[in-house]
């Protein structure tokens, strides 16, 4: 069985708000599975670790960032324009244009 030291993970919970830990334990084939899921609220991004010191949220909501940005520049080279619905909802994530001096 995996040990997890629940202490840290309520210390990183503490340590900023909009910060969450989901802990599930066992599993239909396991019952020493454990399960760690870290999450931030203000950046929208989370991710499975074993310990405290593998959370880097900032890294994977930058990586969230990239492939929404990376995504918005492949449906204009493939279609040439984008759906309006689609165009308003991906409008966050478009690269910014520099502006003209």
């Amino acid at each position: 069985m995996n040990e997890v030291d629940l202490n840290s993970f309520v210390e990183w919970v503490r340590e900023k708000k909009n910060r969450y830990i989901s802990i599930e334990i066992g599993a239909s084939d396991n019952n020493d599975k454990i399960k760690v899921w870290a999450y931030d609220y203000g950046l929208q991004a989370g991710q499975f670790v074993d310990s405290v010191s593998e959370i880097d949220l900032e890294k994977r909501h930058l990586d969230d960032l990239k492939a929404k940005a990376d995504e918005y520049e492949r449906a204009l080279k493939t279609a040439g324009q984008i759906h309006p619905i689609m165009q308003e909802a991906l409008k966050p994530f478009a690269p910014e244009k520099e502006e003209a001096l």
